[in-house]
């Protein structure tokens, strides 16, 4: 589709967001001669399904910023739209925050040293991190998405290890025949 200049029938020129990729035109703000740039993804929702409630933000069902049809765009909530981001594996965190001075290995191996019991500070030389980003890592306030992994993966059971994994009790009974 187009987005269509009222007073002539021109198409305006589409510019890309050069972060973000989400299209968006320049529109004039009545007859002044200031311009603002407007995304195109909300012009579809205002003109199709009618403005959205205070708050809310116009949302990709599919996660692709170019994609604007009336049928994949919504108005929803930030918080579903960062669920989005995280559905469709868009979510700058982790190595792909531009931020990031630990890698994945690195904070896994932090996390695994912790479960074993060790300090912070004793978990962050072995891991390789700084102390500040180990308490950052171990609060939750960074990686946090890692705490969700089951410890499992986080620290495989290895035979004869110095910190075996506690046994869980499930109520179920295993044999073994042989």
């Amino acid at each position: 589709g187009r987005v269509i200049k009222c007073s002539t029938g021109q198409p305006l020129k589409i510019y890309s967001h050069p972060r973000t990729g989400h299209h968006r035109v320049l529109i004039q703000n009545g007859g002044r001669k200031t311009r603002t740039f407007a995304a195109v993804h909300r012009l579809v929702l205002l003109a199709f399904v009618g403005p959205g409630l205070p708050g809310m933000e116009a949302c990709h069902n599919n996660g692709i910023p170019t994609d604007n049809r009336s049928a994949n765009l919504r108005w929803d909530s930030t918080v579903e739209n960062q669920r989005d981001r995280v559905r469709h594996g868009s979510a700058r965190r982790g190595e792909m925050c531009p931020h990031s001075k630990n890698t994945e290995r690195q904070v896994l191996r932090f996390m695994a040293l912790l479960a074993d019991g060790l300090s912070v500070k004793a978990a962050s030389g072995l891991a390789r991190i700084s102390v500040d980003n180990g308490y950052a890592i171990s609060r939750g306030r960074s990686w946090g998405h890692l705490w969700a992994l089951p410890l499992e993966t986080v620290r495989p059971r290895q035979r004869g290890s110095l910190f075996p994994m506690p046994e869980v009790s499930c109520g179920l009974t295993f044999t073994t025949t042989s």
